[in-house]
């Protein structure tokens, strides 16, 4: 498994450890913040990742109580949803709240 673990410090010198597990969602952050260039990105990217990107990943409860699987399926209809306007997609500013993550963690 790809792993990548990064330690966030905030202003009072709080540190938070952050892991994330995918090369995927590394990408996915990457074109969003320049959503001009995801298209051929996109493509190109997902040709790298096809091993990933075809696989079902078990996303723990959803909402309603029941499993939460992203699917094939479900990550295309994503990505077509936002390429064809239906989603829109909130800017990036790359500034991050450590307190807000905290709190969505505790």
């Amino acid at each position: 498994m790809d792993a990548q673990r990064s330690v966030l410090v905030d202003a009072s010198q709080n540190t938070f450890l952050v892991n994330s597990y995918s090369v995927a969602s590394k990408v996915l952050a990457a074109d969003l913040i320049d959503i001009e260039k995801m298209q051929s990105h996109f493509l190109l990217s997902a040709a790298s990742l096809g091993s990933q990107l075809l696989k079902t990943y078990d996303l723990g409860p959803g909402a309603d109580g029941n499993p939460a699987e992203l699917t094939p399926e479900r990550l295309t209809e994503f990505f077509f949803s936002i390429l064809e306007g239906r989603t829109q997609i909130a800017d990036l500013d790359g500034s991050i709240d450590i307190e807000e993550i905290k709190r969505a963690f505790a």
